[in-house]
């Protein structure tokens, strides 16, 4: 694919990311409307670089949740990141899937680990190595 191509393919992407989180989080909006930019004024590779960023500490602050985009009871399971041992983990909260799956999950037995076996391995607990790959 061509890199003018690319371009265009990630300017529109990240400007519906912008649009979505513009119109579903009113703090967002409102550091939108204070820097003066609006979704529709992204329209080419250099305007990304007006889209206001969120401060970490944001992300670890108390008030964390001002920055969710989708009510709370959306939420399917969260992302942790403890990149900084001194500080306060990340975390990234993951919509519930609004689609069926294409392929739902096998249900397990009452009697099968929670973790998935590793080739030759014959015991029911975890792994603490997985045998190599060959």
């Amino acid at each position: 694919m061509p890199q003018e191509d690319l371009d265009q393919l990630k300017t529109a992407l990240i400007a519906d990311s912008f649009r979505h989180h513009y119109e579903k989080n009113a703090f967002y909006r409102r550091a939108c409307i204070e820097k003066n930019v609006h979704p529709d004024q992204i329209t080419h590779l250099a305007d990304l670089t007006r889209i206001p960023l969120v401060p970490i500490a944001k992300f670890k602050s108390a008030a964390s949740h001002e920055l969710l985009s989708k009510p709370l009871s959306a939420i399917e399971h969260e992302m942790r990141s403890t990149a900084r041992a001194a500080s306060r983990a990340s975390r990234v909260a993951v919509p519930t899937r609004s689609t069926p799956r294409s392929s739902p999950r096998t249900p397990r037995s009452a009697n099968s680990s929670a973790f998935p076996m590793a080739p030759g391995c014959t015991s029911a607990r975890r792994p603490k190595r997985f045998p190599r790959w060959e």
